[in-house]
């Protein structure tokens, strides 16, 4: 663990540390890919100062209809994820556990749709009243 440790800075472990230094933190989705900067005050007066954004995500409220993530990210230079090594593997493997069932319900869904009888569509004449 104290390998890991080090990776993320200590000025991003609160909201009051990330406030008090002026931190610049984004959130992202991984699908539509949409960003915009975190409102932090806001957010602390909603959460409180000693809650952390450190290896949360949550589902995409930036895009309507969307089914990706949202991460934080943090800005040393550029943006980095903030989140811990082992809990960006675990998101992965579960995003990509998500995009496998996927797939397969989508493939299973077209065979039983290949396995259905076609449908007629020959139209069968009118028959007249006359």
């Amino acid at each position: 663990m104290a390998k890991t440790a080090g990776i993320i800075p200590s000025w991003v472990r609160t909201l009051d540390v990330m406030i008090a230094v002026g931190a610049v933190i984004k959130v992202q989705c991984d699908i539509c890919r949409v960003d915009r900067e975190v409102d932090l005050p806001a957010l602390r007066a909603k959460m409180g100062g000693s809650y952390s954004l450190l290896n949360r995500r949550c589902r995409c409220r930036l895009t309507s209809g969307c089914k990706g993530w949202n991460r934080f990210l943090y800005s040393r230079g550029v943006f980095r994820t903030l989140a811990e090594p082992h809990v960006q593997d675990r998101w992965l493997r579960q995003s990509m556990a998500e995009t496998l069932g996927a797939i397969r319900r989508n493939s299973e869904a077209k065979s039983q749709e290949s396995l259905q009888p076609p449908v007629n569509r020959v139209k069968t004449p009118k028959s007249s009243n006359q």
